[in-house]
């Protein structure tokens, strides 16, 4: 959430240190822009993705003015059924349209998720984190292309922060340097 001023830790992470450096969001979760990405995640939303990874260039821009960019984009892995249910991986979209305009390689198929996980949309963090738990595995051959990298995680919304958490423990696994959090959209946390 925002920080007295960049490069500081709020204050849940400076109590509780996640296990990446830096969450860059380019809006507030709410609206209008909840109807929006509500739209964007069924499959007649695909075609937005150009324009709402569009919104994240200025904010990502001037968080790596002077700082040097990841190597790497990562987008977090949606489950099989909800593909299927979706037709596209909201993630993938923004992470193909990043890696397209900042000239940074995606890896869209290096991390899996390797089992279905309950809908996240009622639980409390502690259980988001529970529920996640080993939800996310390397593919066959994916650890060379980690070792020591700086990676951005990719993802559309981030409400409590679980998800690339788990994303992110997996790839310190992997042997990654450091672990960025690009979302489109942050729920304050007073509604996380």
């Amino acid at each position: 959430m925002p920080a007295a001023e960049p490069g500081a830790l709020c204050a849940r992470c400076q109590a509780d240190r996640p296990p990446f450096e830096r969450t860059i969001a380019a809006l507030r979760y709410g609206p209008p822009w909840q109807r929006v990405i509500h739209g964007f995640k069924r499959l007649e939303g695909a075609g937005w993705s150009r324009p709402l990874s569009d919104l994240m260039q200025a904010p990502l821009r001037a968080a790596y003015a002077e700082q040097a960019w990841p190597e790497q984009i990562v987008p977090v892995p949606l489950a099989r059924g909800r593909l299927l249910a979706r037709g596209h991986n909201p993630a993938w979209e923004l992470a193909r349209c990043l890696a397209a305009q900042l000239q940074i390689p995606t890896q869209p198929s290096a991390v899996l998720r390797c089992r279905e996980t309950p809908s996240q949309r009622e639980l409390s963090r502690a259980d988001r984190l529970h529920n996640l738990r080993g939800a996310f595995v390397l593919a066959p051959g994916a650890q060379g292309w980690f070792k020591g990298a700086r990676v951005a995680v990719v993802d559309d919304v981030m409400t409590t922060g679980a998800t690339v958490t788990e994303l992110a423990l997996t790839l310190r696994r992997a042997g990654v340097q450091s672990v960025h959090v690009w979302v489109l959209a942050r729920t304050p946390l007073d509604t996380a």
